[in-house]
């Protein structure tokens, strides 16, 4: 009877645990104004079988995404955490908290962190809406930058464009100095592709050597219209 107690005591005693590999907080640092993700570890350090039952954020702004939610003992899971500070300037806080069946600490709380600089602000209200366009018609937005800094900057003629489903296009011929305090007209250029709702960013170049984040990423956004048949 002696090994079957022993046996019952330390199946009594099994149970999960839930940890984040590097501990639960992350900080991307200084970041341009955009979307930025980063991938956490969460793994099972107990003898059961972990059950990730939730999860929730703290501000509209952040993300967190899971791909499975039962580990093994020392199974491990990639936590997918995302911060949008596209129409922010300065830091910005936020929290991912994890639901499980770790009987000790049945929630955890990831605490995230970011400061977004920004050197120049884009008008529209920070995110440009193309209206009153067409798929295969090329639209054009007017879009005003304004040097928020404290000392002059140039902008870049080369730009990088990624997501949508559309051709975008900016007009700057040459690198631009925007001035402190100063503002400059630029025409961007909208080819839906699709009809539906769409949207892209532009990320333009700062091409002073010493600026922190030298990146400025603008939304273009856009509900395209069929073209005629």
């Amino acid at each position: 009877m002696l090994p079957i107690f022993l046996f019952a005591a330390a199946s009594a005693f099994a149970q999960p645990k839930i940890q984040v590999v590097g501990g639960n907080s992350f900080d991307w640092g200084d970041v341009t104004p955009g979307v930025h993700e980063y991938d956490l570890t969460v793994v099972n350090a107990g003898t059961d079988t972990l059950e990730l039952l939730g999860l929730a954020s703290g501000m509209a702004s952040v993300v967190g995404e899971i791909e499975k939610t039962s580990l093994a003992h020392g199974d491990s899971v990639k936590l997918k955490v995302k911060m949008e500070t596209t129409r922010y300037t300065g830091e910005r806080k936020g929290w991912v908290k994890i639901q499980s069946n770790d009987p000790v600490h049945g929630f955890i709380e990831v605490s995230l962190r970011a400061f977004a600089v920004r050197y120049l602000y884009a008008e529209p209200d920070g995110a440009v809406l193309f209206d009153d366009v067409v798929v295969g018609k090329e639209s054009k937005q007017e879009v005003t930058f304004t040097n928020i800094s404290h000392r002059d900057v140039t902008l870049s003629p080369k730009v990088e464009v990624s997501g949508g489903q559309g051709v975008m296009r900016v007009e700057i011929p040459r690198p631009v100095v925007i001035p402190a305090g100063r503002s400059i007209k630029l025409n961007t250029y909208l080819t839906p592709l699709e009809a539906g709702k769409g949207e892209c960013f532009i990320e333009f170049s700062l091409m002073e050597k010493d600026l922190t984040v030298p990146k400025v990423q603008v939304l273009f956004m856009a509900k395209p219209a069929a073209g005629a048949q």
